[in-house]
């Protein structure tokens, strides 16, 4: 990868989590992700339809350090990694 870097928004974090996004291609496609303060507020007020969906969200914030940096721009802080 050449430095492509990914803001992940509400709606891409849930359709992880319900498996409707094939990780593997998200993270060949970038090298680094991050998430805004925002975000990880509106995901986590999400209504999941089964735990292993929020389960699947904890492992991902696990891997990923929050941006609580309420610029604009939302600057990549993180690798996330494939677990």
């Amino acid at each position: 990868m050449s430095g492509n870097k990914a803001i992940l928004d509400s709606n891409l974090l849930i359709f992880l989590s319900k498996e409707m996004i094939d990780r593997k291609k998200l993270y060949a496609k970038y090298d680094e992700f991050c998430v805004s303060l925002i975000t990880y507020m509106e995901v986590y007020a999400f209504e999941f339809s089964n735990k292993n969906e929020k389960d699947s969200l904890d492992k991902t914030f696990a891997n990923l350090e929050i941006n609580r940096n309420q610029q604009r721009n939302c600057r990549p802080s993180h690798h996330l990694s494939q677990k």
